[in-house]
């Protein structure tokens, strides 16, 4: 599939949605930001055969090292849930709606299993040919890089430096940043 021209109004990663019904119109409006919403939901799942399969896959040499967990389970599920579902990746910013450009999950990792221990973040992309093998392969690349001790994400650094900041200062350099990310002119490593 070729890739779409960008158009005025997209953003790095992000497609503007034009052309939406009055409902997707009003709701950037109304709940203006990307984190709100209300979803509900009471399912009850048999976890038997996932703890089935779980235990054949771990019980696997090449497996030893970085066992599956439902951890890993959910996430894949998400993000494949997510790739067959594009309108699922949809965001808010600056009171428009996006259509995302890519499908990724974000988690916090702590560096060793511990209360004080530091935390790192960890990121995967998705892309549509990944599969639950695949996916494994990513979280555990990503996991063993944010447990290093000798290592921190640029996220990490990111907060780190506003953290040495003066509080006013860093207030205000935060704001700016929020700002700049509603606009969608935010430098990638903040984001």
């Amino acid at each position: 599939m070729a890739e779409e021209k960008r158009r005025r109004g997209d953003r790095w990663d992000g497609k503007l949605m034009r052309n939406v019904d009055g409902m997707h119109f009003v709701m950037p409006i109304v709940w203006p930001n990307r984190t709100d919403n209300e979803a509900y939901i009471s399912e009850q799942v048999d976890l038997a055969p996932i703890r089935a399969w779980i235990a054949e896959k771990n019980a696997l040499p090449e497996n030893q090292e970085f066992p599956f967990t439902f951890f890993h389970l959910v996430v894949v599920a998400l993000l494949k849930t997510i790739t067959l579902r594009p309108h699922l990746n949809r965001f808010i910013a600056d009171y428009k709606l996006y259509q995302r450009n890519f499908v990724s999950a974000s988690f916090v990792v702590k560096k060793r299993f511990a209360d004080d221990s530091e935390e790192g973040l960890a990121r995967v992309e998705a892309g549509a040919d990944d599969n639950i093998f695949t996916l494994h392969q990513q979280l555990f690349s990503q996991i063993s890089f944010a447990r290093r001790e000798d290592v921190k994400d640029s996220t990490s650094d990111a907060m780190d430096m506003f953290a040495r900041l003066p509080r006013f200062l860093s207030q205000n350099a935060l704001k700016f940043v929020c700002y700049l990310e509603r606009k969608g002119k935010c430098p990638r490593s903040f984001t």
